[in-house]
């Protein structure tokens, strides 16, 4: 049963990532740092990925930081109403795999590669979170200007 609530999670997850990849990348077409920076979730989910589909756990738990911050902590920022939506199902998916991933660490007492991971986040993932803040503090008209894009032409 947790391995198939695992590719589940890990399907709602890549699709999620990959509609919104599509939205920052193809529809409003920003720039790669844009996309990376104000679509954080995306690179996030990635690291999560590299980490279920090569089957480490140190990858996994350093994936952890990253998606709570960004995926729980996107429940509280976005709002719950017209294309917001989207993307709080996004973070809902991610909500669901630090869930997911916590219940394994326990489950399969990978206490060791756990903190492994989570002392390397404390650098690499931490790091990322860091610059991503700062970046969308310093262009927050522009990250407006995207997340009030309208496909049809009207805000």
């Amino acid at each position: 049963m947790y391995k198939r609530v695992g590719i589940v999670i890990v399907v709602l997850n890549t699709l999620a990532s990959l509609n919104s990849t599509y939205f920052f990348l193809v529809m409003a077409k920003v720039s790669f740092i844009e996309w990376l920076f104000f679509n954080a979730c995306a690179p996030s989910v990635l690291l999560f990925l590299i980490g279920y589909l090569s089957k480490n756990k140190i990858v996994q738990a350093m994936a952890i930081p990253a998606l709570a911050f960004f995926g729980v902590g996107g429940l509280f920022v976005f709002g719950w109403q017209g294309s917001e939506l989207f993307a709080q199902v996004g973070h809902l998916c991610m909500t669901s795999a630090v869930i997911w991933l916590i219940y394994g660490i326990f489950k399969d007492k990978s206490f060791k590669e756990a903190t492994i991971g989570f002392v390397l986040a404390s650098f690499i993932v931490n790091g990322f979170i860091t610059l991503d803040q700062r970046y969308a503090y310093r262009h927050w008209n522009r990250m407006e200007e995207i997340m009030n894009f309208n496909p049809q032409g009207g805000k």
